[in-house]
């Protein structure tokens, strides 16, 4: 009853109805904040050049909680993909390596996985398995959420000196080749990822709210974090329910560890696929090389007998409400993040969420929706 009457509150105390998004928001929050376990909602829309910022329920689930501002950070898992392959591409046009190049090429301690290319690593073709997917992390989480993971301990979960199964064929996700491409990128310009992202990407764009929390967090950047919780009782049941803000995220690493706000991941998405300061027109094509979920082949596009498919760091999918469609959603332990870019009506649209939730369970995919035809333009 106490919990009923929590997430009641909840929802009158943000119900100031200021205009039909917010009213989307709110109303999404109602319907799903007890059953997903979160208790706020941040998100920023642009659609052309007018952009907006909304927020709904408080900072943790406790009864007294604050309000949620715009300023609060949140986890936003693999769209820290996206980071990484726009390095990658960097450094290939830089000519710091080569993304037709192999594992073997730049790193000697996996022989196994010599023959992959570092495109591969990108848009998920090598087969190679998921570190995350690894019982062993999984059953450390439940131990101890703060425990600290080098690259090379990470990739040890699924590398195997003495044995080399056959690799699956096709897509197959899997966090591994992003740490392998830190690992490249980090010895090829002899500087942290972190300080690559804060020297060639968050500085020069301005995203002030987008930070890498490795080794842990700082004491500001805690303190700024939505609190986060685990839902999933599929991937980590030994977590169900608590409170997991402070997992170190060095397991998520250059796959999935950038923390921010609804309005840097805007941004981002928006120098990302619009704007042209970060990456030219023919690094964007380069990018947009997408294989099909299904078959594993290339494919220039989607369309409504493919409808899904992954670039190097980010998707595309189609709809027959919508076309084809950027899209991408991040999770940690304790959070989702979620992103849509229209290129028909320039749109973006990101959702943050401060639990994570199995796919089941997850009921994201309908507000976003629900936005996108709020604000698409009207014939």
């Amino acid at each position: 009853m106490l919990k009923r009457t929590f997430f009641t509150l909840l929802f009158l105390s943000s119900s100031v109805m200021a205009d039909p998004v917010q009213d989307l928001i709110n109303t999404h929050l109602k319907r799903y904040a007890e059953q997903e376990h979160f208790s706020a909602i941040q998100v920023s829309i642009k659609v052309g050049d007018k952009v907006s910022h909304y927020t709904a329920g408080t900072r943790s689930l406790d009864p007294d909680s604050p309000a949620i501002t715009a300023d609060d950070l949140f986890d936003i898992g693999s769209i820290t993909k996206s980071f990484t392959a726009a390095l990658a591409i960097k450094a290939d046009s830089e000519g710091k390596l080569a993304l037709n190049k192999t594992v073997g090429d730049y790193l000697k301690n996996y022989p196994h996985w010599a023959g992959i290319s570092l495109t591969g690593l990108l848009d998920m073709s090598t087969g190679i398995p998921n570190y995350s997917n690894a019982p062993t992390i999984n059953y450390l989480f439940s131990k101890n959420i703060r425990q600290f993971w080098s690259q090379s301990q990470l990739v040890d979960l699924v590398y195997f000196k003495e044995y080399n199964p056959p690799r699956l064929d096709g897509y197959f996700y899997s966090n591994t080749g992003y740490i392998l491409m830190d690992m490249i990128l980090s010895a090829q310009y002899k500087s942290s990822y972190e300080q690559l992202l804060v020297d060639r990407i968050i500085k020069p764009l301005g995203l002030n709210n987008t930070f890498y929390p490795l080794p842990d967090y700082t004491e500001a950047e805690l303190a700024r974090m939505v609190r986060g919780y685990s839902w999933n009782i599929y991937d980590n049941p030994e977590l169900l329910g608590r409170d997991v803000t402070q997992n170190n995220l060095s397991w998520a690493g250059a796959a999935g560890a950038i923390i921010s706000n609804s309005s840097d991941v805007l941004n981002w998405i928006d120098e990302l696929f619009i704007k042209d300061r970060l990456l030219n027109n023919v690094e964007k094509t380069t990018m947009q090389q997408m294989i099909s979920l299904t078959s594993g082949k290339p494919i220039k596009q989607t369309d409504k007998n493919d409808p899904r498919a992954f670039a190097l760091g980010i998707s595309q999918g189609y709809d027959d409400a919508m076309g084809q469609y950027w899209f991408y959603e991040g999770k940690t332990l304790g959070y989702r993040a979620v992103y849509m870019y229209s290129p028909a009506n320039k749109i973006i649209i990101v959702t943050l969420y401060n639990s994570a939730t199995n796919s089941e369970n997850d009921k994201v995919g309908e507000l976003m929706q629900a936005l996108y035809l709020q604000v698409k333009p009207k014939a």
